[in-house]
């Protein structure tokens, strides 16, 4: 029987402070306070990823509802209040296993397995999906400013592009090994991968290590500043930096409470946490001082 800890527990347990040095010794520059702000009630259905539309300012839930890799139906997207309230349990349904998102515009899309599914957001329905014959396992996404979707294959090994409504082979290469979590920049597409972040140039290709020893990435956020938050499934958030030392800063995997597709809202510097099996969002905020 796994060990339950309490709200209350949790709170003192990430109200400490940390201190970040880097690989030489100096230290970050950053003191960080984390504290649990809110966990939503045990109503989701093994949540794998959680957004925020900030200009909505609502969250989106990706629920699996049952298991990852099975076209049954029983999968749906949550809106959740930046306070934690579920403002809508089931407000899309009718997807198979829902994972990854992204917004733009007026537009949600999200990966569904062997294809990504465009839901209107103001009309509350899926309007389009998109699919391709190399698809196997779609997992993150990750939208441009300019609208383009990215989206990652954990099991093909490829990059997708969804462009002029057409879903595309972007990116193969020896480095991609069960690439996860994306994230995309303006002039490069960040892309978790086991042990490492890798960034890809949208106009060569051109495929480096950015980011060495993060342990796996499943999550993948920014904090702004070169600081990016990565969580592993499991339970372990980092912040990693380009050529400085990872920093955890929560690890509930011994509570098995895992950490799947994170998000931080950078303005309220909110750490938004989906547990899967734990039918929950957990929300911590990040205080730098």
């Amino acid at each position: 029987m796994s060990k339950r800890i309490t709200l209350s527990t949790l709170f003192i347990a990430f109200s400490l402070t940390f201190t970040g040095f880097a690989a030489d010794g100096k230290g970050l520059g950053l003191e960080q306070r984390i504290k649990l702000k809110w966990a939503t009630k045990n109503l989701l259905k093994n949540p794998e990823s959680v957004l925020y539309d900030k200009f909505r300012n609502i969250c989106y839930v990706a629920n699996i509802n049952g298991q990852s890799t099975e076209k049954d139906g029983n999968g749906f997207i949550s809106k959740l209040g930046l306070n934690g309230e579920i403002v809508t349990l089931k407000w899309i349904t009718g997807l198979n296993a829902p994972k990854g998102m992204g917004v733009f515009q007026e537009k949600l899309f999200v990966t569904d397995i062997d294809r990504v599914v465009e839901i209107d957001i103001e009309k509350d329905k899926i309007v389009d999906e998109y699919s391709s014959p190399k698809a196997q396992f779609l997992n993150d996404i990750s939208v441009h400013a300019s609208g383009t979707v990215y989206v990652s294959d954990n099991i093909a090994n490829h990059i997708f592009r969804l462009e002029n409504g057409i879903l595309e082979l972007w990116l193969t290469s020896t480095d991609l090994k069960e690439p996860n979590g994306l994230y995309a920049e303006e002039h490069r597409l960040l892309i978790g991968i086991n042990n490492a972040i890798l960034s890809a140039d949208y106009g060569t290709n051109k495929v480096e290590r950015f980011i060495k020893n993060t342990d796996y990435v499943d999550g993948l956020a920014s904090m702004g500043n070169g600081r990016y938050l990565v969580s592993d499934f499991l339970g372990k958030i980092q912040m990693v930096r380009q050529g400085q030392k990872r920093i955890k800063i929560i690890d509930t995997s011994a509570e098995k409470i895992m950490a799947a597709d994170i998000d931080f809202v950078i303005e309220k510097r909110l750490l938004l946490v989906p547990t899967f099996m734990n039918n929950r969002v957990m929300a911590y905020e990040i205080i730098d001082e």
